[in-house]
């Protein structure tokens, strides 16, 4: 029986380490610019398009970035906000400010790293500074890269 239960967990290992190789469970990446805050409410962080919107001064928590998609693939990239604003709030970010790479027609700020034919969105978290809590302000004072 130990040597059945074994296989067992090598097999489960196996087909969790293939559907995650696989591309199974996209996820947006997270890359840090400065620490998280407590969590908040996904309703909570606000969404841009531009940085002309946002009416606090703020700074940058981190850049999100997704994965490459067909530019006709609204649902996937409208997907990508979705996840990123989830992520944001998940780290206490009062907004994000979003766009979409696109290979094509140049637009977007790394939209050179593209293959052709093929998009992205990506956006940064920000953290309004005008409303920052004195926990907030010990955790960017304490914060190290």
């Amino acid at each position: 029986m130990p040597g059945f239960r074994r296989r067992t967990a090598a097999l489960i290992l196996l087909c969790a380490l293939a559907c995650g190789c696989a591309g199974i469970g996209r996820q947006v990446d997270w890359l840090p610019s400065g620490p998280s805050f407590s969590p908040k409410k996904t309703g909570d962080v606000e969404v841009f398009f531009s940085r002309a919107q946002v009416k606090h001064p703020y700074g940058a928590m981190a850049l999100l970035h997704g994965w490459d998609v067909k530019p006709e693939d609204k649902k996937s990239l409208d997907r990508q906000i979705q996840m990123m604003r989830e992520l944001a709030a998940r780290n206490g970010a009062d907004a994000i400010i979003a766009a979409i790479n696109d290979h094509e027609t140049g637009q977007g700020d790394f939209s050179g790293g593209l293959p052709d034919g093929l998009c992205n969105a990506y956006a940064i978290a920000v953290k309004y500074v005008d409303t920052l809590t004195p926990q907030e302000r010990q955790a960017l004072q304490n914060w190290k890269p």
